[in-house]
Parts: structure tokens; sequence; C-alpha cells
């Protein structure tokens, strides 16, 4: 069996780098970190330390720690909860920057700022989290209804062309799937399901979708968009301000468009929790 101490000691090193850093910032003897390196490496049959010159994690190391720090905080958060129970919520990145604000600022008037924690992560990152019990309720634009979870949708949020204000389609009031034909569309970030959503709408009708550039995140879409550097797809949700000021323009497609169902998605053994239900409850009230 693993030991969470063992464990830490290989955080420790990876963050500190070095085992006597690292025993300081544990507190520890580094004779004893050094000992809980090797019995990890005999439990585990690897070597997870480079000794020699800088001290580095091997490639296996890296691998064992990334686990090692989820277990870590799993840990933490199960004797945290002994004495306190605290709401722990994964969103990606879309929805905890674009959404979620009137779900909070409810949340903390009923219950107070100290009742939940938030963790903002792309969509692959908060469902690694649900895997891993690192987070009780994930909100996310992409599920892929794996089992020993509850999926609900929870809100529904139309995909819109942007554009900037001296582009053609500047104040048009719909768009065609034809008219994206051969169009290179920014693209933001992976795994939330947009990616899909498009080529299935788009070769439904004819049309092969023009991959452009990547840039990983809807706050560097936007601004290449106003830029002039091309257009893209993105959450209605996502362009509010921008709209406003007239930065962007964002133009709807014709026969219905695209439409992204969004979900709240929590492990099975969670139902019936008291906290769970309360913030499904809320955040239902806030969906469309």
């Amino acid at each position: 069996m693993l030991s969470i101490t063992h464990l830490r000691s290989l955080v420790a090193i990876a963050d500190m780098g070095s085992f006597s850093d690292a025993a300081r910032s544990l507190n520890l003897a580094q004779s004893t970190v050094s000992q809980h390196v090797a019995r990890l490496e005999n439990r585990l049959g690897a070597r997870l330390i480079n000794r020699e010159g800088t001290t580095c994690l091997t490639e296996v190391g890296s691998y064992v720690c990334r686990y090692a720090r989820g277990i870590q905080r799993l840990h933490d958060r199960i004797v945290a909860s002994r004495h306190r129970r605290r709401l722990t919520i994964g969103a990606s990145s879309n929805i905890g920057t674009y959404l979620l604000d009137p779900v909070m600022r409810e949340l903390v008037g009923d219950a107070g700022a100290d009742s939940v924690d938030i963790r903002i992560a792309s969509n692959p990152e908060v469902a690694y989290a649900l895997d891993v019990g690192e987070i009780d309720l994930g909100l996310m634009e992409w599920w892929d209804d794996r089992p020993g979870f509850i999926a609900r949708r929870w809100r529904h949020e139309d995909l819109v062309v942007i554009v900037p204000p001296d582009h053609a389609w500047a104040r048009r009031d719909s768009l065609v799937a034809d008219e994206l034909a051969g169009v290179p569309l920014i693209g933001g970030e992976r795994g939330t399901g947009t990616g899909r959503l498009l080529q299935q709408y788009l070769q439904s009708r004819g049309v092969q979708p023009c991959a452009g550039m990547s840039l990983g995140n809807t706050e560097a879409v936007k601004r290449a968009v106003a830029s002039g550097l091309g257009v893209s797809i993105v959450l209605a949700g996502a362009v509010t301000g921008e709209l406003a000021r007239g930065e962007l323009y964002a133009v709807p497609l014709a026969d219905g468009g695209i439409r992204k169902h969004l979900h709240m998605v929590y492990p099975k053994e969670m139902l019936g929790d008291p906290a769970v239900e309360g913030f499904v409850g809320l955040v239902a009230r806030h969906g469309c």
C-alpha cells in the first residue's frame, strides 16, 4: 500500500527542487525524506528521482507525482470534511468565466463565501478532477457519459459567429452554412465539444469545415477576431461585453443554428448529499 506521507515527500521534492528544501518544507530530516522516496521506489519497482547533479523527477516520477498530487488533495479534503463540509465545484473555463457569476452571487448570499470552493479549468481537467474525486460536481460544456456519474442538463447556449466591426458580415441578421465553406475559423479551448458540434452542423448541410489557427482559450480568440485576424464561433454568453461596447458583432446561424447543452455532473454516490443537491437546485434555477 502506498503511504500518503511518502507521496507528500515526492511532491515536495518536485516543488522544491531538492531533498534538503523538501525536508525543510515538511519539517522533516533530509534522511527521512530520502527514506520515503526509497520506499516508494521499492514499492513501485521504478526509479522516481534522478540523484546525479540537479535533483529532478524521472519520467516515471513525473507520472507518479501527478497522481500523488491528486491523492494528497483528496486526503486533505477527507480530513477537512470531519470538521466542516465545503462543496468543491469545478467549472470549465467558459462557464466559470462567463456564466457562473449569477449563481455564485446567490450562493454566497445564502451560505457564505467560505461554503464553496470553485476551480476553473479546461473541460478535460474538470472531467479528470471528477474521476479522481478532487471535486464534488462539475459544470461542463461536454460530457462523455462515462459510468458512475449523474449528468443533468441545466441550460443551453447558442453558438454565434463573431466578426470585427468592419467585417462584411457585421450587422447581418444570420448566416447560412454555405457561407462558412472554406472560411478558416479561429479555434479556442480544446475538449469543449464546440468543434465537434460545428463539424456535425456543417457536414449535415454538405459543407466541409475549414480549420484555422488554434489559440487555446476564448479570451485570446476574441482579441484575435477584434484585431481582424479572422472569425470564430463561440458561446453567445461569452461575448456580451464586447457586443455592448461595439468591439465585436455576433451573427447567429440560420435554420436553428447550433445549440450547446451544458451539464452538471457529479458521482452517483453524491446523490442525496444535501450540499450537492442544494447547489444543483440553485444552478437549475439559473438555467434556461
